[in-house]
C-alpha cells in the first residue's frame, strides 16, 4: 500500500508556501524556519489517496451535476405551481352559486395554505 499524498494548506489556501522557508519531509511534517510574522494563519494539512486533476474534475462534476439537478427540479416545481393555479383561476368560484360547494372549495384551499 502506498503512503497517502499529503496537502498543506494556510488560510484554506492549498499549496501558498513558495519560500524556501517552508519545507515538507517524508513523514509528511511541515517545518517552518525562521517563522515570521507573515507566517500566521490556519495551517490544515490533508492526507489522502489523490489523483491530482482527475480527482478535482470529478468533484466539480458532480458538484456541478447536483447543482443542475437541483436547479431543474425547482423549476419544474415552479412551472407545475403555476399552472395549478392558473387552473384553479379558470375556475369560476360561483360554479357552486353562493356560499355552496364553490366557496367551501375557497375556503378550504385558503386553510390548506395557512
Amino acid at each position: 500500500m502506498d503512503a497517502p499524498t499529503i496537502q498543506w494548506d494556510r488560510d484554506s489556501v492549498m499549496g501558498g508556501f513558495t519560500s524556501d522557508r517552508f519545507s515538507v519531509d517524508r513523514n509528511g511534517t511541515l517545518t517552518i524556519q525562521n517563522a515570521q510574522q507573515e507566517d500566521q494563519g490556519f495551517y490544515g494539512c490533508t492526507a489522502g489517496d489523490y489523483d491530482g486533476a482527475e480527482s478535482i474534475a470529478k468533484t466539480i462534476i458532480i458538484t456541478l451535476g447536483a447543482a443542475a439537478a437541483y436547479i431543474f427540479w425547482s423549476v419544474g416545481l415552479l412551472i407545475w405551481c403555476r399552472l395549478r393555479r392558473r387552473q384553479r383561476k379558470l375556475r369560476s368560484p360561483n360554479d357552486g352559486g353562493a356560499g355552496g360547494a364553490g366557496g367551501a372549495e375557497a375556503q378550504l384551499d385558503v386553510q390548506t395554505a395557512l
